[in-house]
């Protein structure tokens, strides 16, 4: 989508990578808010209006205008955080109850099946649905990885993906931008089921990164620009201390 501004101009896309733009942006402005109501005795709600005026202002906006740096996304973002944050600080994640993880999946499929949430142009038909709908998918979402952590056929290669994460994120980025298959796969008449067409371009969207995350740590000066720190294309001179007279 292309951004809308109040003055004439051309802004090509990023691609995948706007939400680590609006991440970046995100977590200052989260920081900085809390850092500054932290001696605050009201803090809680204080907080609370604050990142809720910042969703408000981004959906508002985004009628108008989409601005660049994933601006908009950023501000959105901010009410997530902070039903994190609140849901770190109460333990809830730490010991999640059955009957929590029921109703947040039967909201999670009710919103589901009646709107979506466009994270990227802060699109969706009912805000506050989307807000409860993404935040229910979301205790659903820990609840599995909990489960998934104790279980060492897939927390090993989990671990190996998250440790070469950047990796994976551009690769899928390169595949997502310029690779055909998919819209072959969907167009294709092998099945009429388009379930079974989703399921394998979602395979087949997961054997490329994975592949990059294999070969790259193992490719010579690919690995040092992908992973400079652990892999230094130079290697520093150490510097030794001049023998003292």
């Amino acid at each position: 989508m292309q951004p809308l501004l109040p003055f004439s101009v051309t802004i090509f896309a990023c691609g995948m990578i706007w939400f680590l733009i609006a991440m970046a942006i995100s977590l200052q402005i989260f920081n900085f808010t809390m850092r500054k109501t932290e001696n605050l005795k009201q803090r809680m709600v204080l907080r609370l209006l604050i990142f809720s005026s910042c969703a408000v202002i981004a959906k508002i906006v985004v009628n108008y205008w989409l601005l660049p740096l994933s601006l908009n996304a950023a501000l959105f973002a901010l009410i997530f955080m902070y039903i994190g944050y609140l849901m770190k600080q109460s333990n809830v994640l730490s010991d999640l109850k059955f009957w929590l993880i029921l109703a947040s999946l039967a909201m999670w499929i009710l919103v589901a099946n009646t709107q979506s949430l466009n994270m990227s142009s802060v699109k969706t038909d009912d805000t506050l649905l989307a807000i409860i709908g993404a935040s229910s998918g979301s205790i659903v979402i820990f609840k599995i990885s909990q489960i998934l952590e104790k279980t060492n056929l897939i927390k090993v290669p989990l671990r190996i993906i998250g440790q070469y994460s950047i990796i994976f994120f551009c690769f899928h980025n390169i595949d997502v931008a310029f690779s055909r298959i998919p819209s072959f796969i969907i167009n294709s008449t092998f099945t009429n089921s388009i379930v079974v067409k989703v399921i394998i371009v979602m395979i087949y969207r997961l054997v490329i990164p994975t592949l990059a995350v294999i070969l790259i740590p193992r490719t010579p000066i690919l690995k040092s620009i992908f992973l400079n720190r652990q892999f230094p294309l130079m290697k520093k001179r150490e510097r030794h201390a001049k023998p003292q007279n």
